[in-house]
């Protein structure tokens, strides 16, 4: 397969070793959010921004002439891609799972109050035959 490409200018190399900072910047932002959460799906994201970091270096590679092979940024970036579903199904299952729960303590909540109620009830219909009304006497 043939790729035609222009010649390699000052902009794509700024581009490049730009983007190589922000890589090696963005691991060490992960690196440290692992350490502040212990969020272990950040291993993934990891992962995947390494695959996609050498599709970057592969199509830099490619692009100057260093060897002959295809491009694969665009092929790679898929794992990004893959990468965000996954945290976002896992925010979506913790979620769901603390909706549930508090749906749970919204239950029992109701239930305890409803048990505090039916017991008041029943003291002032203990008080009612004990005490009698105002009006009842005249």
């Amino acid at each position: 397969m043939i790729y035609y490409e222009g010649a390699i200018g000052i902009i794509y190399q700024v581009e490049i070793i730009t983007s190589v900072f922000a890589y090696l910047y963005l691991l060490y932002l992960f690196i440290g959010y692992y350490r502040r959460t212990g969020y272990k799906i950040i291993f993934l994201v990891i992962g995947c921004q390494l695959v996609y970091f050498a599709g970057i270096i592969n199509d830099s590679l490619v692009s100057i002439n260093f060897y002959s092979f295809i491009y694969l940024s665009e092929y790679s970036f898929f794992f990004i891609i893959i990468a965000m579903a996954c945290i976002l199904l896992d925010n979506f299952v913790k979620l769901h799972k603390a909706h549930e729960e508090l749906n749970i303590s919204l239950e029992y909540k109701v239930e305890e109050r409803t048990r505090e109620i039916l017991k008041a009830q029943e003291q002032v219909k203990q008080l009612e035959g004990v005490i009698p009304k105002s009006g009842k006497n005249r």
